[in-house]
Parts: C-alpha cells; structure tokens; sequence
C-alpha cells in the first residue's frame, strides 16, 4: 500500500467576508493549481521510521492580490505491519524426542516480499518424557527471522 500525502495539506490565511460588502475568498478565488507533496516514506516498501513531507510549488499561482507561503512541516510515520505467526500442530511417539526445524509454522501479514524463514518453536511435549496424560502441550512460537522481519509486528499464536 501507498500513501497518498499528495492532497494532504492545509490552506489558511483567507479573508473572511463583511456581511452585504463582499463574500469571504475560498480556495477557488485566492490561488489556482496544487502543489507537489511528496514523502520517501510514501512508498509501499518504505521501511520504518518518521520521514518528512516535501511540499513545492508545483503549478500553484496566488490570485486576486495573495501571495503563497509554502511552509513544510508535516511528517509521515510508517508504523510496523502487524504479523501473526501461527505454530503448527505436530505429533510424536510417546518415548521419542520431537525436535523442531524452526520451520513448523505458518505466516500471515506478509506483505513487498517480505518473508519469515525460521521461527523459534518449543513445547514441553517434545521431550521424550513428556507423558500421553499431559497432552496435547502448547507449541510456542518466538523470535522471527527473515526478509525484513524487523518491519513486522509480531504476534505469536500458540497451538495446543
């Protein structure tokens, strides 16, 4: 997704209207045009952080005695995408060990090619003393890695 910051700004200073003298200037009557507004972090792959908002005069004209002071102080926050990694369910023989890859989960969220490839997964039921009584034992999920992982919200769904 874009951010679209190229309508987001603000015109003031107009005179207000005298009742049965003349009518208050609008937008329509003190400039024609719009500005370029630009933001690097308007870009859908754009990473986290604060970036700030450009604003130029594109084709911007004053009418009717204005004159255009552009001021720039606006920012854009790209905030973390949320994340939510899911464990997958697993079975063992009672007896064994049960040793997870890192890669027995499933990812939903990703977006620009980000990717997890590897998840930090345990259970108390993976050992090989953990008994059929104390089943079925949650899976826990933590610690994701991949492509652009630190862009992403992490929110860990554990399986039981």
């Amino acid at each position: 997704m874009t951010a679209a910051v190229a309508s987001d700004y603000t015109v003031t200073g107009f005179q207000s209207g005298v009742a049965d003298a003349f009518l208050g200037d609008t937008a329509a009557t003190a400039f024609s045009g719009s500005p370029v507004v630009t933001s690097a972090g308007a870009a859908a792959t754009a990473n986290i952080g604060v970036y700030a908002i450009t604003f130029g005069q594109g084709t911007l004209a004053g009418l009717h005695g204005y004159t255009l002071n552009l001021t720039s102080p606006g920012t854009l926050t790209v905030n973390p995408k949320a994340l939510t990694i899911t464990a997958n369910a697993a079975l063992k023989t009672y007896g064994s060990v049960f040793s997870f890859a890192g890669t027995e989960f499933a990812a939903n969220g990703l977006v620009n090619g980000d990717g997890v490839s590897s998840v930090s997964l345990t259970s108390a039921g993976a050992a090989a003393t953990a008994t059929v009584a104390g089943g079925p034992y949650a899976i826990d999920a933590s610690q994701c890695s991949g492509h652009r992982a630190r862009q992403l919200r992490d929110r860990y769904v554990p399986v039981c």
